[in-house]
């Protein structure tokens, strides 16, 4: 079984390749590196496996450790990569994980939760996604509203229902 991770094979080489057992391995060691290179480089390989869809469980795996890095490249640039591959095609399958990170004590997770995934799950299905999002904040997740605030959609009309929930939302004041 060839490791194209291991292998550093270019990643200019690779596209849409669903990672095997072996480079899963790979990049499971990557992401639980201590050597914030490892796991940019991590990163970087997961650009190759996006939009195969039997990659992202596995991806959604490795952004639980990736995702609270120290390193705002490694935490961004894994929420990108799996908001490029799958946010058009699975929006439900991010719920979770959106829902989960977007109320985060960190300030910066949640600014890159609402930046590289909410804001393109928005894009493909709104209506749901918004109904989810008051769903999660009415239920105590206040700062889910910030994750919210944060938020800027190529649809104005879109962004201003949310800008208005916002604003009204008394917690958010």
């Amino acid at each position: 079984m060839r490791d194209c991770v291991a292998e550093r094979v270019p990643i200019i080489d690779l596209d849409c390749i669903r990672f095997n057992q072996a480079e899963r391995a790979t990049l499971q060691r990557l992401a639980n590196s201590d050597n914030v290179a490892d796991k940019r480089l991590c990163v970087d390989y997961l650009y190759c496996g996006t939009g195969v869809s039997a990659n992202l469980r596995f991806m959604l795996e490795l952004a639980e450790v990736l995702v609270v890095n120290r390193s705002p490249n490694v935490r961004w640039g894994t929420l990108n990569c799996i908001s490029f591959g799958f946010a058009e095609t699975h929006p439900r399958r991010l719920w979770p994980f959106i829902a989960r990170w977007g109320c985060h004590r960190s300030r910066d997770i949640r600014a890159a939760v609402a930046c590289c995934m909410l804001e393109d799950v928005f894009n493909v299905d709104f209506e749901e996604t918004f109904e989810r999002s008051k769903a999660l904040v009415e239920a105590g997740n206040i700062r889910f509203l910030f994750t919210l605030r944060t938020c800027w959609l190529t649809n104005k009309r879109h962004e201003a229902k949310i800008r208005r929930y916002v604003d009204r939302h008394p917690r958010s004041r």
